[in-house]
């Protein structure tokens, strides 16, 4: 009898433990799934938060000035933002329906539309180009082209010899800079040939940091089409450099 009651003890005792380890089991559960619950909605509200600053960002874009802003800030620059979203196929004019195309591939833009796109087509020609979004950006691209072609018979060559004499195919900012800074003049100093490369770089979304070749197709951007290709491969001069 004594044994008897030794093991309902024993039984009882390991009842109790088990009970407690299932109570500790559905406690953890339980602190699991209201942490999980807790985590959800710290999300929501980071989503909503976010989806809030975006909406009032956009909201501020009032004028030109807030809308180069606004594209710096999502494609680090205008260049980068005409390139990816505005005018892809490098026409530079850009027609009202295409900007109401654009303006729906970039997302995100709460704006007046009638009023901006009264600001870039100012004169009433019916479409505006990369001079009338940013004409700093427009004139440095240009001015950088002149440049290059008072050295080099093209934008292939400049390349080839400038840039990358080395077959690199694409250039990280020190070498950018410290390579073409021996081919041009005193007003192209240091920080200028910086804001070039900056400008010549993709959207941050591409994940490049580099400049190629390609991208040099950028200075181009305020020629004709039908002229762009002799400026690209100039075939009828000899010799590399231009004489002089």
């Amino acid at each position: 009898q004594q044994q008897h009651q030794q093991h309902q003890q024993r039984q009882q005792q390991q009842q109790q433990q088990e009970g407690a380890t299932l109570s500790s089991t559905l406690l953890g559960d339980t602190r699991v799934s209201e942490w999980s619950r807790e985590l959800g909605q710290r999300q929501r509200r980071t989503v909503a938060e976010r989806r809030r600053e975006d909406w009032e960002s956009t909201q501020a874009i009032k004028s030109l000035e807030d809308f180069r802003r606004a594209l710096c800030g999502r494609f680090r620059t205008t260049v980068a933002a005409w390139r990816a979203a505005i005018d892809p196929e490098s026409l530079n004019q850009v027609t009202f329906s295409q900007f109401f195309l654009a303006l729906d591939r970039i997302g995100g833009i709460n704006a007046k539309m009638q009023k901006l796109w009264n600001e870039l087509d100012s004169s009433g020609q019916g479409w505006f180009s990369l001079k009338h979004l940013d004409p700093h950006a427009d004139h440095e691209l240009s001015a950088f082209r002149q440049a290059l072609l008072a050295k080099f018979r093209d934008l292939r060559t400049a390349w080839a010899y400038g840039f990358a004499p080395d077959r690199a195919e694409r250039l990280d900012e020190e070498t950018f800079v410290k390579r073409i800074g021996r081919h041009l003049e005193e007003e192209w100093p240091r920080r200028r040939v910086k804001q070039i490369f900056k400008l010549l770089l993709p959207e941050p979304l591409v994940g490049r940091i580099h400049v190629m070749q390609e991208d040099l197709l950028l200075l181009l951007l305020d020629v004709p089409v039908k002229e762009r290709s002799e400026l690209i491969v100039h075939v009828r001069r000899p010799g590399l450099l231009r004489e002089g």
